[in-house]
């Protein structure tokens, strides 16, 4: 299964992140669990993840340790949002606040050429470490084997995008990751 079915009608926002863990070939659990931990984080707030602070993702994490929310739980619910903030909703700065407000050492890598440095320095790091490499906007990760159902979705995705005139992304996921 590499969509989330369900009848009732979905926001644009959860839409966009579900065609966007498609593109990104990510599995249908790991899809099912990102959505219950968005849902979460939604309900938490009260409002639309899309307009959450600094200050909200540091209550979100709190309220989490303090209810007793196991590593486990919080483990997924951090990759979930750093998702939904990194590729969804292009907000790294709240993917920055998520790892300052849990005490993690982090780096960003913008240039090729600093990644090596950046490897060493998160290895060398004493405690969590995060390392954030900017990659073009397109570029897919790929699974070791695709499922039928993967390809699929990816299918449905691009017919969508072409259809609301959207072509133009798939072109560029083209050139991104077919003409290397």
């Amino acid at each position: 299964m590499a969509t989330l079915s369900t009848d009732a009608p979905i926001s644009p926002l959860r839409q966009r992140m579900q065609h966007d863990m498609l593109m990104r070939a990510l599995g249908s659990h790991t899809q099912q669990d990102y959505v219950r931990h968005v849902r979460r984080f939604a309900v938490f707030l009260g409002r639309s993840p899309d307009t959450a602070t600094a200050e909200d993702i540091r209550r979100f994490q709190l309220h989490q340790h303090e209810s007793g929310v196991g590593p486990a739980t919080i483990n997924g619910a951090v990759s979930a949002l750093r998702f939904l903030f990194l590729v969804t909703l292009k907000r790294r700065d709240l993917a920055r606040a998520m790892a300052r407000a849990m005490g993690v050492h982090a780096i960003r890598v913008e240039d090729p050429a600093d990644l090596e440095a950046a490897i060493k320095d998160v290895l060398a790091h004493d405690g969590p470490a995060l390392l954030d490499v900017v990659i073009a906007p397109q570029e897919l990760a790929m699974p070791p084997t695709i499922e039928v159902a993967q390809v699929k979705g990816f299918s449905l995705w691009a017919l969508q995008a072409v259809m609301s005139g959207r072509g133009d992304e798939l072109i560029d996921l083209a050139r991104t990751n077919l003409l290397r």
